[in-house]
């Protein structure tokens, strides 16, 4: 079953966020000997815990209206980081440089050519993976485009006629739309290379070279290889759902809202 995304509703930022990478790694210690060995295991994921002191009214039932469809399985959210301010320069259009990478570094191309901390560590990127299969493509368009999930219009690219597959731009998740000319168009994620996204933290300061190519070291290692040319985020988002099912809003005299929630990341999108 593919999830349904739904959007956050445009309220008052949280009043608190503890934003937390979780690792499946293991420690031992020897009870003989306390020699300790590390064994370093796939699978981490963010984990973001927010809660809203005061809320207006308004806000809480347009909040609550969207938390109790969340605590539903087969719900998601795609949501950034309300506490996070980019410390680098980001000048470029920074793609990826090769796809079959894998681990903690990348290979990139397409940033302004020798600039000094176009990411700063601690910045966030996004990565993706994922292609789009046209079933009948449209012939004569200008334009083929998706709705993300902020309801913008990205440039997929062209149809010529025939069946045609598009690389997904970054922010394209599974169930949005995809129009030609404004019309819903019929099409398949093509499952040999499944959406998926990720969010990683940079761990080096990173400078551009002559030619605008840079080598990105973030954290936790890739899920899956980047597309080769596909584009860095550099707003990423994290597809969300509820850490457990169900939801409640608490209210004090006279009618003070205030709600807190659980998130942590399908790894799986």
């Amino acid at each position: 079953m593919n999830p349904t995304i739904i959007s956050l509703p445009s309220i008052a930022n949280p009043s608190k966020i503890d934003w937390k990478l979780n690792r499946m790694d293991a420690r031992f210690q020897s009870p003989l000997s306390g020699a300790i060995q590390d064994i370093v295991r796939p699978g981490a994921y963010w984990t973001a815990d927010m809660s809203w002191n005061v809320l207006s009214y308004s806000d809480s039932q347009a909040l609550q209206g969207w938390a109790v469809q969340m605590s539903r399985g087969g719900f998601r959210t795609a949501m950034s980081n309300f506490s996070y301010v980019m410390q680098g320069s980001g000048l470029g259009s920074p793609t990826i440089s090769g796809g079959t990478q894998t681990g903690t570094s990348l290979t990139t191309a397409g940033w302004t050519a020798s600039k000094t901390n176009v990411l700063k560590i601690g910045d966030m990127i996004g990565v993706y993976k994922g292609k789009i299969t046209f079933v009948t493509a449209p012939t004569n368009t200008y334009a083929i485009t998706a709705k993300d999930y902020y309801g913008n219009s990205i440039s997929i690219g062209t149809g010529d006629g025939s069946t045609k597959i598009f690389n997904l731009p970054v922010t394209f998740y599974t169930g949005y739309a995809v129009y030609v000319n404004g019309v819903l168009q019929t099409y398949t994620t093509n499952y040999t290379t499944t959406p998926q996204h990720q969010m990683l933290m940079v761990t080096q300061n990173v400078s551009s070279e002559g030619s605008g190519n840079a080598t990105i070291n973030f954290e936790p290692a890739l899920r899956f290889s980047p597309l080769n040319s596909s584009a860095i985020s550099l707003s990423p988002t994290i597809v969300f759902m509820f850490s457990k099912p169900g939801t409640s809003m608490s209210y004090t005299a006279p009618r003070i809202p205030s709600f807190a929630m659980n998130l942590m990341e399908d790894i799986t999108l």
